[in-house]
């Protein structure tokens, strides 16, 4: 009969993951990885250095409004000039009787067109949409999160199904070796149970690579970079859902509230500010100043006011409101796609959520059953006399592909539901 490690309580395999971690050879011994539970994971991606990056734009972006809500500063000017190199400006104190005319003045200049107000805005929309991208930042290492995870979860359940299925040829191996001992079975049936029980190693060590290679997927992800082919995966496989219980809330859930869309919107006002402020510019800054001139001989009281703007002869910033333009255009695209993409990778969720339901319970319920039953009754049958070997191998490799097909139309499932969970109704984000 062959052994099936998916019947077993599902306590094992919490008692596989510690047995692992203290049986390895020295797989924790000087790095410990901890054992990731599902919502562990989450967790964690929300924190991994993308989320890192995306936070350092929020605070960028918070200085920028501080940086913008301000008015120029004003400019200190100290000024010596009419020193005579020919004729000398006389004798004594340079400041007092010396004949060099000095002054110190002050400068302001006065922004019109509202500016200032415009320039906050712009930031204040761009800190906005830099905080709308930190949530769709961790929306989305959280569903690359979940994608490998269920992946490593299937590598795992995948592992130890395939082991199962190369103890049993081992089993057989002995057994067929014994027979032929005995004269019950022929050299070629010995040599073919051999060869599937070869074969079945084999497999062993392929799935183990995927395994690996998918728990440092899931490593690369979360930015655990110590032992990270050998994580421990704690959680098992989510509930089943009725599909109309996540569809409802998907289908609730307009587009323009998820963070890309929120963003997006965020930027085009941005971009439409800034198109106010290019404008703007139309309207010439004043700068007012004043000095207080010493000159000895003359005044040591001397008072100058003077007031300067730019005259815009021949340009009116043409080339600053054009750009300003095809800003606010490629923004307003920009928003287009995003809203488009979103509202079909929503219809792909939705298809995606009820084919892969359809497929795990056909899986579960008619197809894998039945396939494990047609191989305990060929184990059956062969032991009695009553098979033949070919069929025997034939019924076992329809199980191990089914096993196979199983665990992924399991984790298919899974990720379609953990998808619209996290995009729709958690709470993490």
């Amino acid at each position: 009969m062959l052994s099936h490690p998916s019947l077993l309580p599902r306590t094992c395999w919490v008692w596989f993951a510690l047995v692992a971690a203290i049986a390895g050879p020295g797989v924790y011994a000087q790095d410990t990885v901890p054992a990731l539970s599902y919502q562990e994971v989450l967790r964690l991606s929300a924190q991994n250095i993308d989320v890192s990056l995306a936070t350092r734009n929020v605070a960028a972006a918070k200085s920028d409004v501080l940086a913008a809500n301000r008015s120029p500063l004003p400019t200190l000017t100290a000024r010596a000039s009419s020193i005579d190199l020919q004729n000398g400006n006389g004798s004594g104190s340079v400041l007092q009787d010396q004949r060099i005319d000095k002054s110190f003045g002050l400068d302001w200049t006065f922004e019109r067109g509202q500016k200032r107000e415009l320039r906050t805005q712009t930031s204040e929309k761009s800190l906005a949409a830099n905080m709308a991208e930190l949530k769709a930042m961790k929306v989305s290492q959280q569903l690359m999160a979940a994608t490998s995870f269920f992946d490593l979860l299937a590598a795992q359940h995948k592992y130890a199904e395939i082991q199962a299925i190369s103890n049993s040829y081992q089993e057989l191996q002995a057994i067929a070796t014994k027979r032929l001992a005995a004269g019950d079975i022929s050299a070629q049936d010995q040599a073919r149970i051999f060869v599937e029980a070869r074969r079945a190693m084999a497999d062993t060590l392929s799935v183990d690579l995927e395994r690996k290679r998918a728990s440092i997927a899931l490593a690369n992800v979360l930015g655990i970079q110590t032992r990270a082919d050998q994580l421990v995966l704690l959680s098992d496989w989510p509930p089943a859902w009725d599909p109309g219980t996540l569809l409802s809330p998907l289908q609730a859930h307009g587009v323009d509230q998820l963070p890309e869309v929120q963003a997006a919107m965020d930027r085009l006002s941005a971009a439409e500010i800034s198109l106010q402020l290019a404008q703007s510019l139309k309207k010439s800054d004043i700068s007012i100043g004043s000095s207080v001139d010493h000159y000895p001989g003359t005044s040591d009281r001397l008072l100058e006011v003077r007031m300067q703007m730019p005259l815009q002869w021949g340009y009116g910033y043409e080339g600053e409101i054009a750009r300003a333009v095809a800003q606010v255009e490629q923004a307003r695209d920009q928003l287009e796609k995003i809203r488009l993409v979103l509202a079909s990778e929503r219809m792909g969720w939705t298809r995606a959520l009820e084919t892969a339901q359809q497929r795990w319970t056909d899986y579960d319920t008619v197809i894998y059953p039945q396939a494990h039953q047609v191989a305990q009754q060929a184990e059956l049958a062969y032991q009695k006399g009553a098979m033949s070997l070919t069929d025997l191998l034939d019924a076992r490799r329809t199980l191990r592909t089914i096993l196979i097909e199983r665990l992924q139309a399991r984790a298919d499932y899974a990720k379609s539901i953990a998808a619209i969970q996290i995009r729709y109704v958690s709470d993490l984000r």
